[in-house]
């Protein structure tokens, strides 16, 4: 697996508010200006996301990016908020033949719980391994799974 390299956490935080603005501009169909094109590529520039090569092109510094220790358990939480939202107005607005959207409930017990961690764990390597080795990617993707009660937790059968 390809090592993830991390933002510097003073550029990071210093951008975020103008980075999570241009996320919202990314998914969206409406066009943009040519300014806030030239913006955006600024941004990722300075975030260290792209490079210009000598041939004047820009190309992806990683292929994939991952949260490092310099997100506060605070900006986590926005940044997963954000990105459900961004899930909600794909489900909404795009072709259904480009997202996936699959769900289950069901009645689980914490042992249970902790296995099908383990497991939704072990596959999201699995994903970031089949990313990192695709050699002509040509469009960002979100992963994002989410497991979470429905219910309190049953103390009847105690």
């Amino acid at each position: 697996m390809v090592p993830q390299r991390r933002t510097r956490p003073d550029r990071y935080r210093a951008d975020k508010r103008q980075l999570r603005a241009h996320q919202s501009a990314a998914v969206s169909t409406d066009f943009f200006t040519a300014t806030q094109a030239k913006k955006s590529v600024e941004l990722l520039e300075r975030l260290d996301f792209i490079r210009k090569g000598t041939d004047g092109t820009f190309r992806l510094t990683r292929k994939n990016i991952r949260a490092g220790d310099e997100l506060s358990h605070v900006d986590r939480k926005r940044f997963h908020r954000e990105i459900t939202e961004l899930a909600k107005q794909s489900i909404i607005g795009s072709d259904s033949n480009l997202h996936f959207i699959s769900s289950v409930t069901m009645g689980i017990s914490a042992k249970t719980y902790d296995i099908i961690h383990e497991e939704a764990l072990k596959f999201k390597n699995k994903v970031i391994e089949i990313a990192n080795n695709d050699e002509k990617p040509d469009r960002v993707y979100q992963y994002q799974l989410n497991f979470f009660p429905l219910t309190k937790k049953n103390t009847s059968h105690e």
